[in-house]
């Protein structure tokens, strides 16, 4: 048997300040639409799993947010092709996916997607409605190219397309959460087979597409860092170049801070893209905020 933490004393006025803050960001953002990537850590670590569905319950139960969860798969997708023979590479820091790799790949995204909808099922109870889905189901219908299937590769470098429809009628009944693999169909003379996108790329698509308020990309880090290793709360495009130089950022979070601002253009100007940890209800619910925020060029508070 294990004991429940004890709190730390909070007095009452801090409880009434917390109290409001977040009925207040209730009373202001109920009914908004928000995307959330899921990190391979978050599918494979119980414990930071079950916090991850929590979090996105209290998002669409007591929030009012429409959510839509996105993952991938990547280390059980290396276990999974390792076990069948298969040798996985990447090129360009994206994973190369042979014809007959695509099939194992799709089962491993499932099988995290049905162990992701069942830790969700823990804490649903009648309010909420988690919906597995991969991104080809028929209804979603996302769809995507293969980058060079003339060297057998089934990889997709973006999505083209998808059925917001369906996935706003979802959204409006008030209870689903469409948890969404990264494996997209491809349409070709009528012939439907499946392509694996990078699960980043799905989620920036499915946010601007859907108009999303805020893109969550949760990652193995809690936002981009400083030289001080201190969390940066906002970088402006304009302060990238700089920000290069000093050396604070550069390689693979380079990339994904170049992602974030692209995917935020894309999106309504109110609207923000965050690099972040697992923590997500820190950035939407306390005034500091939690992670690294990047908005449209053009956005102006």
């Amino acid at each position: 048997m294990t004991n429940t933490p004890a709190l730390p004393e909070i007095s009452d006025d801090h409880v009434a300040q917390i109290l409001t803050h977040a009925f207040d960001y209730k009373h202001q953002n109920e009914g908004r639409t928000v995307v959330v990537k899921a990190s391979g850590k978050i599918i494979d670590d119980e414990a930071i799993r079950t916090s991850f569905a929590q979090q996105v319950t209290v998002m669409r139960r007591d929030l009012g947010l429409k959510v839509i969860v996105v993952h991938g798969a990547g280390n059980r997708i290396d276990k999974a092709l390792a076990a069948a023979g298969k040798v996985s590479t990447k090129r360009n820091g994206l994973r190369v996916s042979e014809a007959d790799h695509i099939e194992i790949i799709d089962a491993a995204t499932r099988e995290a997607n049905a162990l992701l909808c069942q830790t969700f099922n823990q804490f649903a109870g009648t309010h909420i409605a988690p919906l597995g889905l991969s991104g080809h189901d028929i209804n979603l219908n996302m769809t995507s190219a293969a980058m060079d299937a003339h060297n057998n590769n089934y990889s997709g470098e973006n999505v083209i397309d998808f059925n917001k429809w369906y996935l706003k009628h979802l959204l409006d009944d008030g209870k689903s959460i469409p948890i969404i693999t990264n494996m997209c169909a491809n349409i070709n003379g009528g012939q439907v087979s499946k392509i694996n996108v990078n699960a980043d790329g799905v989620a920036a698509k499915l946010a601007s597409g859907m108009e999303a308020y805020r893109l969550l990309m949760c990652s193995d880090v809690p936002g981009v860092l400083d030289q001080d290793k201190r969390i940066i709360p906002e970088i402006k495009q304009n302060e990238v170049d700089t920000l290069v130089k000093d050396g604070t950022i550069g390689g693979g979070m380079l990339v994904k801070v170049q992602e974030a601002f692209a995917t935020a253009s894309r999106m309504a100007p109110e609207s923000a893209v965050i690099i972040m940890d697992e923590k997500f209800l820190l950035e939407l619910l306390t005034p500091k905020g939690h992670g690294t925020m990047f908005r449209a060029p053009a956005y102006t508070a």
